[in-house]
């Protein structure tokens, strides 16, 4: 399933005849996990590789194949969610390509795809779960791209965050970070990084006249960092962002 050796397509029959076993142009690389039995009228019996990769039927067929499986995948999660989370464990990380190489399957793409959470106590939420529970002023999903959830649940990053009871998806596969290119909203809601150094937080009644002097206050501290860090950081700078730690790297 990783390796990229690995045979992947589904079974194709022309006019109920077998012609190959595993023909890959009726699948993409994200679907790899799907088998199944392609029978066509419209391809010649002597269909030859160059053949399916210049057709437009196959192009047709290919098309049809991915709007079956999808649907059949949002079936099974509507219907039975046990199941599809049996499913998302085990091929969860290779649907997640077809966010970077299909991303006009991104809408679709969007309701299947599961994270841990904040809040989810250790459990796979749902997009949709997420955006139903958002408390009144959140207007967009956070989410913090990480090796290990341990690791982002204890990062000062999201400290502010948990304290105004925003929650945070956890994303902590390999892929997830250039997955998410071809994922930017869900329902009109922005998926934005927790860990970024835009992230933007209104200033929770702090008035334009006390940040000055809070920044004023800490000026000495700032020109410090950034004189014994000149040759490993861009800036310093005073931030909302933090509860209980002193600092955080962006």
């Amino acid at each position: 399933m990783f390796t990229p050796d690995a045979k992947h397509g589904i079974r194709l029959y022309v006019k109920r005849v077998f012609i190959m076993e595993d023909c890959k142009e009726l699948l993409p690389q994200w679907l790899r996990f799907v088998r199944g039995v392609v029978d066509s009228d419209d391809l010649p019996l002597n269909v030859s590789r160059e053949l399916l990769q210049d057709s437009r039927t196959v192009r047709t067929i290919e098309k049809q194949v991915i709007k079956k499986s999808l649907a059949m995948l949002e079936d099974l999660a509507q219907n039975s969610e046990e199941d599809y989370l049996k499913f998302w464990e085990m091929f969860g990380r290779v649907l997640k390509e077809g966010l970077h190489f299909a991303p006009e399957q991104a809408d679709k793409l969007s309701s299947l795809v599961r994270y841990k959470s904040s809040k989810s106590n250790d459990e796979w939420v749902s997009l949709a779960t997420y955006v139903e529970r958002m408390p009144e002023g959140q207007e967009v999903i956070y989410y913090a791209q990480g090796p290990s959830k341990n690791l982002l649940e204890n990062s000062p990053h999201l400290e502010v965050l948990k304290k105004r009871g925003f929650e945070i998806l956890y994303m902590t596969d390999g892929i997830d970070e250039w997955a998410m290119h071809g994922l930017k909203e869900f329902e009109g809601k922005r998926l934005v990084s927790a860990l970024s150094e835009e992230l933007e937080l209104d200033d929770d009644g702090v008035s334009e006249e006390e940040k000055k002097a809070q920044e004023e206050q800490m000026k000495p501290l700032t020109e410090r960092f950034s004189e014994v860090l000149s040759e490993r950081v861009k800036e310093v700078r005073v931030s909302a962002r933090l509860e209980d730690s002193p600092v955080c790297l962006v």
